[in-house]
This record gives C-alpha cells, sequence and structure tokens, in this order.
C-alpha cells in the first residue's frame, strides 16, 4: 500500500534550500558547462556564477536530464513506496519534459506506485510559485490524486513577467539574432516578456531604458492581478538586487496593500536559467486570473 508521495522540482524552479528544506521537497540538480568545466548547479552560488559571466565571453550552456538520470531519481521514492509528482520545466521551452514522461511512462508500468509528470508550462518560480502551494496543499492533507489534478488546472494561472538587462547573451544563448541584440543593445532598449498559455516566452512590449522595464512590469502586475486578493509576489533577480528591490516598491506602490516584509518572496535566478537570461535578469510571478 502506497503510504506518502514526495513532490520533486528541478534546478529551473529556482528554488532556495531554505524552500526546500522547510517543505521537504526533493530537487533534481541539473548540469552546466561554462569555461571548459561542468558543474552542478547546486556546486556554485548564484553570484559565483554571474561574477564568472562577467570575466568570460564564452557563453555557458546547459545540458537536459535524461530518461535514464530521471529514472533513477524517482526509482529511489517508488521503491520506498512513495508516489511523485515531478513539476517539470515548461516543455515549450526544454525537452526535459519529454525525457521525464519516458521515464515516467516505462516505470508506472513496473510499479505500483506512480509517477504523474506535471508540465508547468513556466519558469523560475513560476514553476516556484506552483511547488509552493502544492507543499502547503500537501501539509493540509490534500492526496497524491488532489495536488496533482490541482496543478494540472493551477498552472494556467500564474502570470510571469520579466525583463533583461544583457541583449548579448540572449544572442550568445541562441535566444536572440546578434543583429538583434546590437542593435538593442545601441538604442538602449529593454525588452519586457511573459510566459503565454503554451509556456512559450512572448514579448510584451519594448521600452528604451532600464527604468523604464521596471515601472512596465510593476503596471503589469497590476493590469495581471486585477481583482484578485493575491497575498504573494515572487520576485527573482541575476545579481541585480537593487532592481529587484526598487521593483517591489513600485508593485506596492501601484497595489497599494502590499506589505513586502510579508507578500513578496525574493529570490536568485539560478545558473541553469541564468545561462540563458544574463545579467540584471528581473522577473515577477504571481497568481493571475490568465498568463
Amino acid at each position: 500500500m502506497v503510504s506518502d508521495y514526495v513532490i520533486l522540482a528541478d534546478s529551473t524552479a529556482d528554488l532556495s534550500k531554505e524552500f526546500m528544506d522547510r517543505f521537504n521537497v526533493s530537487v533534481i540538480p541539473m548540469r552546466f558547462t561554462m569555461g571548459g568545466k561542468t558543474y552542478f548547479d547546486k556546486d556554485i552560488s548564484s553570484h559565483e556564477f554571474y561574477s564568472s559571466i562577467r570575466n568570460s565571453r564564452e557563453a555557458p550552456t546547459t545540458t537536459q536530464i535524461n530518461p535514464e538520470e530521471y529514472s533513477d531519481y524517482f526509482e529511489k521514492f517508488l521503491n520506498n513506496q512513495m508516489n511523485v509528482i515531478y513539476v517539470c520545466f515548461s516543455s515549450a521551452l526544454s525537452g526535459t519534459y519529454n525525457s521525464a514522461c519516458i521515464a515516467a511512462n516505462d516505470l508506472n508500468s513496473k510499479h505500483k506506485c506512480k509517477v504523474k509528470v506535471i508540465d508547468s508550462l513556466s519558469a523560475s518560480l513560476g514553476e516556484g510559485l506552483m511547488i509552493y502551494k502544492a507543499a502547503l496543499k500537501k501539509q493540509d492533507g490534500a492526496s497524491f490524486e488532489e495536488v496533482a489534478e490541482w496543478l494540472e488546472e493551477y498552472k494556467h494561472k500564474v502570470a510571469h513577467i520579466f525583463t533583461v538587462d544583457d541583449l548579448n547573451q540572449l544572442s550568445k544563448s541562441g535566444r536572440l539574432t546578434r543583429t538583434s541584440a546590437f542593435f538593442g543593445t545601441m538604442m538602449n532598449i529593454k525588452p519586457v516578456l511573459h510566459v503565454n498559455d503554451n509556456g512559450e516566452l512572448v514579448l510584451l512590449e519594448k521600452v528604451r531604458g532600464r527604468n523604464k522595464a521596471i515601472d512596465l512590469m510593476a503596471e503589469k502586475t497590476k493590469e495581471y492581478s486585477e481583482g484578485l486578493k493575491n497575498d504573494l509576489f515572487m520576485i527573482v533577480h541575476g545579481d541585480c538586487v537593487d532592481d529587484a528591490n526598487r521593483l517591489a516598491e513600485k508593485i506596492k506602490d501601484k497595489l497599494g496593500n502590499i506589505d513586502i516584509s510579508k507578500n513578496i518572496v525574493f529570490g536568485n535566478v539560478t545558473p541553469i536559467i541564468g545561462a540563458h537570461t544574463g545579467l540584471g535578469t528581473l522577473a515577477v510571478f504571481f497568481e493571475s486570473n490568465h498568463r
């Protein structure tokens, strides 16, 4: 008889160790290569990672988790009579979801315990917000089936609004052409983006200058959370803590009823996401009526 279940995340969820320990969430580590050396993301701090980016012309690259690796992680829990809910990075941004499904389908045919892979259609603390809410439900006694079903519905209500400061990093990682990065940098263009219903990165608007980008992010946060009693906003940054604090203040000003110390959680864009978005990435995640 299955006695329990575990909620799993991976490195793309940008969750802190304190969170993982508090809610007993296990995180599958992921790898990246920088300067000719391969690391697990847990082996290097975010500050060390961004310092290395500043001092290197070579863009870091990431490596997907393959089905065999997923099987090894999942099976440890299945063998201990635990079901698994794995909240995975958006399938529109990576092939990891397909790899996880291959492993889960194979294991589910062999074990009484089951693996449920959730395509979060999210990234960074968008995934983190889903996992946080799911962990609270688990603490309150929700079953494996109830939490898995709830996650499939809730993922469509997680808004992601973000900007990047370094267009050249997006170019190096293949997310933007060199020409667009060059002219965008020359004109001080800052894109404000979101993640759509399909889990894809989509441009909302281009503005000139960092301050205007942060202003627009706060405005979109107000627009997207209109009519909701939203008591939790998650902000992550790529080694730009002052900008994260400034965004929090602007969100507070826009919404009026936000206590930064109680309603806003800050985090770091960890290496796996940061390898593609670069220094100065700034994002806010929250519950919304739509993506």
